[in-house]
């Protein structure tokens, strides 16, 4: 993240470990994304693009190429994910799914 930030460097090994748990609904994902976010970077402010953006990656993770489902639960304005998500498919991170 470009903000300011605790960390002196990037840190080392995986950025996060998807969790082993089923949520209930996507508020509780929300809550999961957003808090693991805060553990990367615990100065970023909630309303930064750095902030929003590193949740949607983690968010699509969890549920997959869906921009539209990851904007509601995150609150993004869908204008915005839509664009994250053109970019993300055109360069081949998301792919549709069965390919």
């Amino acid at each position: 993240m470009k903000t300011k930030s605790m960390l002196d460097r990037w840190p080392d090994g995986i950025a996060f470990e998807r969790p082993e748990v089923t949520f209930n609904d996507d508020r509780e994902i929300a809550c999961w994304v957003k808090n693991t976010v805060r553990g990367m970077d615990p100065v970023a402010p909630d309303d930064s693009l750095d902030f929003r953006l590193t949740c949607f990656m983690i968010a699509s993770s969890l549920v997959g190429p869906d921009h539209r489902r990851i904007a509601n639960l995150l609150g993004l304005p869908s204008q915005r994910a839509g664009q994250w998500a053109e970019n993300l498919r055109r360069n081949g991170v998301w792919q549709t799914y069965g390919r």
